[in-house]
């Protein structure tokens, strides 16, 4: 565990250092070419979507392994001990990956801004989309083990293996509902310049 700890500090001492000689020093020196550059928007928008993804992976898990528990799973996804030893990793990912998101919108879409609107657009379907594909997991994981009550295949004989993976994809659902519809709206609550807009076709 001292080795693992050790590896891990090392790994975002050397993570920080980067970061801040190209995220801070030499975007700071070259903001105002940045600031007109299609690339700069690629790779923020790439960033988002893999900080999105892990934020919304690890909230899911760490709900997971709290629902579990409380369906009386004594290791949810094979992972024991206490509850706060089970959740420590996805809630430290939760936080890191989070912060970071909010980080990485707020400094590239300025809300208020003139001339924003599409990276605005794009940015909430993004969200949208995650949001969705969590929602689409665990609606399909439900049904899916509602077919497998129904079958009886022999992998789910145990009822451990029933509440395990009722929390999962119960817990999935939970956590994408609200990400998408707060950020998804009907064609009737939009324009026509936002419903005919390529990051809502996309």
């Amino acid at each position: 565990e001292d080795t693992q700890l050790l590896l891990r500090f090392e790994i975002a001492l050397v993570g920080l250092g980067v970061w801040l000689l190209h995220g801070v020093i030499l975007s700071a020196r070259f903001a105002a070419q940045d600031s007109r550059s299609t690339l700069r928007s690629v790779a923020a928008f790439v960033t988002l979507a893999v900080l999105i993804g892990v934020t919304v992976y690890n909230l899911s898990q760490a709900l997971y392994y709290g629902l579990a528990r409380v369906f009386g799973v004594e290791r949810p996804g094979g992972v024991g001990g206490s509850l706060a030893q089970a959740a420590a990793e996805p809630v430290t990912g939760v936080l890191v990956y989070g912060a970071a998101w909010l980080w990485i919108a707020r400094s590239n879409i300025e809300i208020d801004a003139p001339g924003q609107r599409g990276a605005r657009r794009l940015y909430t379907y993004l969200v949208a989309l995650f949001g969705l594909a969590a929602l689409t997991i665990g609606v399909a994981g439900l049904l899916w083990v509602v077919a497998d009550a129904l079958t009886h295949p022999p992998v789910t004989t145990t009822s451990d293996w029933w509440r395990d993976r009722t929390a999962a994809f119960i817990t999935a659902a939970i956590v994408g509902l609200p990400l998408w519809i707060t950020h998804w709206k009907p064609s009737d609550a939009i324009d026509a310049d936002e419903a005919r807009s390529l990051s809502r076709r996309l």
